[in-house]
């Protein structure tokens, strides 16, 4: 699996923060011919946390993203107002890249507040869209996205 990343470089580090907007770690891009073929996500004392690789066989990178985001923020803004457009009279936070429970879990979260009160959070990742509003009950561990699914 490791094969395509002997002739890749290395990119700038994207910070993760946790949903509270703290630092979690690092996500480093391997680039190889403009795309991530993966990322190696570093600890913020340095130490190497582990790695996942943007593709299921390593003879076809076709389907390798061109960000180790996979999205940009302003492509996470727009997949996820079918959700946004549901709050009236709200405010939405620039899109933050977040750590959202276990390790891969990474997305990108918006923040949605009325008269500055924090009132949901929507998540967009390449696959899915989901919000957690505060207050709500959380669904039990291992349910994807732990939230509402909002479909593309």
């Amino acid at each position: 699996m490791l094969r395509p990343w002997r002739r890749a470089e290395v990119g700038d580090p994207e910070l993760v923060r946790t949903v509270e907007l703290e630092p979690s770690h690092w996500t480093v891009p391997i680039f190889r011919h403009g795309k991530v073929l993966g990322r190696i996500d570093v600890a913020q004392d340095g130490r190497v946390m582990g790695h996942a690789y943007f593709y299921q066989n390593p003879e076809d990178l076709s389907k390798c993203p061109h960000f180790v985001t996979r999205l940009r923020d302003e492509e996470a803004f727009q997949q996820a107002e079918k959700i946004l457009s549901t709050y009236v009279d709200a405010e939405f936070g620039d899109p933050v890249f977040v750590l959202n429970g276990l390790r891969n879990q990474l997305a990108w979260m918006i923040e949605v507040r009325r008269q500055c009160k924090l009132v949901s959070r929507v998540f967009v990742t390449p696959g899915y869209i989901y919000q957690r509003k505060i207050g709500e009950k959380l669904p039990p561990p291992g349910w994807r996205g732990g939230g509402r699914l909002g479909r593309r």
